[in-house]
């Protein structure tokens, strides 16, 4: 909606230095309201700013220099990198010798004891065979059988807890050569056995045999048909 007011028209502005409000009936003053305001006008005699420069030789130089400084850093780490590698390498290699060492040790003491028992055991056989006889022949003494019986259980008690194991098939069992020593042949159902094809029978013990932790000290010496 037009308000009948102007845009174009200039606004009345005091001019610099009079202070004082027209006289009554005096024609106000016009002044063009670019006289007004102050615009900066460019200065011809100001030099041109300065256009950027290329780096110098010196500036190039720090540069190559950092470039090398920096690819012998590099190359220093790399190498601390391999040096770090092999010393790893090297201590699993030590610590892998180390344990097969330490397991070697421990099953050479193991079979240093194992044949000191059965050095033991070996010499302590006939002892005790010959106290089974000294058992079997003090029927009359029944004092002295008590006694001597008592032995021999104490003494088949820690054998067998060291490992000690008697062998003595029981008749009619099969001959296994592997444990079994046939020293006499038989002829009581021998035709028997070798009907049936099943092999040697064992018919009669002369001699137990032992064996300790599974290693064979003395064969059983048996009597057999075939």
């Amino acid at each position: 909606m037009d308000d009948g007011t102007n845009s174009d028209v200039d606004v009345v502005a005091p001019v610099a230095g009079e202070t004082d409000p027209p006289e009554s009936g005096a024609e106000p003053r016009i002044v063009p309201i670019e006289d007004t305001i102050s615009f900066p006008r460019p200065d011809h005699n100001e030099p041109p700013a300065e256009a950027a420069t290329a780096p110098d030789i010196d500036t190039m130089n720090d540069i190559g220099t950092l470039r090398d400084v920096a690819k012998s850093m590099q190359a220093a780490r790399d190498g601390l990198l391999v040096e770090r590698d092999s010393a790893v390498e090297s201590l699993q290699r030590t610590q892998a010798e180390f344990q097969n060492f330490r397991k070697r040790m421990i099953r050479e003491k193991t079979e240093v004891v194992d044949r000191a028992t059965v050095r033991l055991v070996e010499a302590m056989l006939p002892a005790l065979e010959s106290l089974e006889l000294a058992v079997t022949s003090a029927d009359e003494s029944p004092g002295v059988l008590h006694g001597l019986k008592a032995v021999q259980v104490q003494l088949n008690q820690i054998l067998e807890k060291e490992g000690l194991r008697k062998i003595e098939p029981s008749s009619g069992e099969d001959v296994d050569p592997a444990v079994h020593e046939p020293v006499v042949r038989s002829s009581e159902g021998g035709s028997e056995g070798a009907e049936e094809g099943r092999g040697p029978k064992v018919t009669k013990v002369l001699r137990p045999g032992y064996e300790l932790k599974g290693r064979l000290l003395r064969p059983a010496m048996v009597e057999f048909t075939d």
